[in-house]
């Protein structure tokens, strides 16, 4: 959990520093901060477990509607919907001028729900 608070206060640093720097207009700041590939890739590795934990327990709101066939409606109920066995193989974090970006691929995860469906006929 420490690493999950260090990371957090680094964040916000990183954002503190960036919307100071907007309002610098001198031409020799008080300060002066750089960020490494490599602490951005210290920083993905820590958030990564983070947000598998936080989308692994997301709720998913129950879906249902109605749709037309050409013979008839279709009345349908999704519920319980949960994802599990959700793998992030590849992600990077880097640094924009508008501020940083998490890009993630090659996602992947089991999405379980009940259902059902009722026709109408005509």
């Amino acid at each position: 959990m420490e690493t999950a608070v260090f990371v957090a206060i680094l964040g916000a640093n990183l954002l503190l520093l960036q919307d100071f720097g907007s309002f610098a207009t001198a031409a020799s700041p008080g300060f002066r901060t750089a960020v490494t590939a490599r602490g951005l890739n210290y920083v993905c590795q820590v958030l990564t477990p983070i947000l598998k934990e936080k989308l692994s327990s997301l709720t998913i709101p129950d879906i249902e509607g109605n749709a037309e066939t050409p013979i008839g409606s279709v009345r349908y109920e999704l519920k319980n919907i949960q994802l599990s066995n959700l793998a992030l193989p590849t992600s990077s974090l880097t640094s924009t001028s508008q501020g940083l970006v998490i890009q993630a691929s090659d996602i992947s995860f089991y999405i379980h729900g009940d259902w059902q469906y009722r026709g109408n006929d005509w």
